[in-house]
């Protein structure tokens, strides 16, 4: 007898095998998006820093008895007094400040739907998720 095509129970076997493929891959795949969310928020952080300070810099930073200024972000804009600096964000809507001491250090406190992102005066950046800790202050 000439068969031609394949059994149900293999078609069967190959839908199972493609399952549970599917059950091990969504996962890592759900895993690197999410950190890749993570590291864009980080260096859209990191852009907003460098941008404060050189605004900062070249404003105050001539003066010795330079205060502290804060920066507030609202709807991807620093604003201080009259100055709007715009912002490309890649990570939606960034909220908070950004504050600059007489020394060039930063605090930051900023935000968007999905991350918090904190940094004090002498401190590294730090990320975390607002899913999971749904508080974003120092």
């Amino acid at each position: 007898m000439n068969k031609k095509g394949f059994t149900l129970v293999e078609l069967l076997a190959v839908i199972v095998i493609l399952g549970i493929l599917l059950v091990i891959a969504i996962p890592k795949i759900s895993d690197i998006i999410s950190v890749s969310k993570e590291g864009t928020f980080k260096t859209d952080i990191n852009s907003i820093i460098k941008l404060v300070k050189i605004h900062y810099q070249e404003n105050y930073g001539g003066s010795l008895n330079s205060s502290n200024k804060i920066y507030n972000i609202e709807n991807n804009k620093i604003m201080l007094n009259n100055v709007d600096l715009k912002l490309s964000s890649k990570t939606g809507t960034l909220t908070g400040t950004v504050e600059v001491n007489s020394n060039g250090e930063t605090k930051v406190i900023i935000h968007n739907s999905d991350y918090c992102g904190l940094k004090n005066f002498n401190s590294e950046l730090s990320v975390h998720s607002l899913s999971v800790n749904n508080s974003c202050s120092l």
